[in-house]
């Protein structure tokens, strides 16, 4: 038989259980101020460039700035990117987000190097760089030093904020209770995952999504084959790391395009509180 409507414990063992039945591989990184070499993993600094390529433009033909790079050597074993390879995000001023197009890649750019050429040098890469003496200086580019990444693999179960939480959570719901979860119930639910997180970058390749406001998949249809993240950069502002006020940025893509290694269809994303 059926209870009525589930306590706040309740809600959290079945919360619990949704989590479990969602586990799935996640590359959680730590990002540490230094130098870094132009192969490493790295958010900031000066990206890999083979010899006939140019860093990328925007729609005004300027410069992007790199965001993030990834060296899949630096991986632990993994069942979800390629072993090998460098690939790469490049951003515009970050108040330029496309929000009637979050997949074209005018203002960002997502670059993939199958093939590395160790005998590039920093100083050619510079060379290609347009007034590379002012990019420390941009205060507003959300990355404002370069970091070194390291990685560790875990697993992770769906969070609250990913599109497909509300439904695997209430079809639980509906096994055990009749009702619907009170509102202060689930408020106090949101509140202990805020805390959760508080204090805890949330920095990953893989896994599954936060966000400060919402997911854009949610109202979107088109956008829910976009199932898998990318990147995901929140906010460490005492080390630099800022989007806008306290907010987190994310990059998906298809799974069958990651597999693929076509990086060409990415959806960016970012918001603040």
């Amino acid at each position: 038989m059926k209870n009525q409507s589930p306590t706040v414990e309740q809600v959290k063992e079945i919360l619990n259980i949704v989590k479990e039945n969602t586990l799935k591989e996640v590359l959680h990184i730590s990002a540490i101020k230094e130098n870094t070499s132009l192969y490493d993993s790295k958010f900031g600094g000066v990206p890999y460039l083979p010899k006939c390529s140019g860093l990328p433009v925007n729609e005004d033909g300027q410069q992007l700035r790199l965001l993030s790079q990834i060296n899949f050597e630096d991986l632990p074993d993994n069942n979800i990117f390629p072993n090998e390879g460098i690939l790469q995000f490049y951003v515009n001023d970050i108040y330029n987000m496309d929000l009637d197009n979050q997949t074209k890649q005018d203002n960002f750019r997502v670059i993939y190097y199958e093939n590395i050429d160790l005998s590039i040098k920093e100083d050619d890469v510079i060379k290609k760089i347009d007034d590379f003496e002012s990019w420390n200086e941009d205060e507003e580019f959300p990355i404002q030093d370069e970091y070194k990444l390291e990685f560790e693999i875990a697993k992770e179960g769906i969070t609250i904020q990913d599109y497909n939480f509300d439904k695997l959570f209430n079809n639980e719901c509906n096994k055990s209770f009749i009702n619907t979860i009170d509102d202060e119930v689930m408020d106090e639910i949101y509140d202990d995952d805020d805390e959760q997180k508080d204090g805890c970058t949330q920095h990953k390749l893989g896994g599954y999504p936060f966000f400060a406001q919402q997911d854009p998949r949610e109202g979107e249809k088109s956008l829910r084959r976009f199932d898998t993240l990318l990147l995901q950069i929140d906010t460490e502002e005492d080390e630099g790391i800022v989007w806008g006020d306290c907010g987190i940025c994310n990059f998906f893509i298809n799974s069958e395009d990651l597999k693929n290694k076509d990086f060409s269809n990415v959806l960016f994303n970012w918001d603040c509180y």
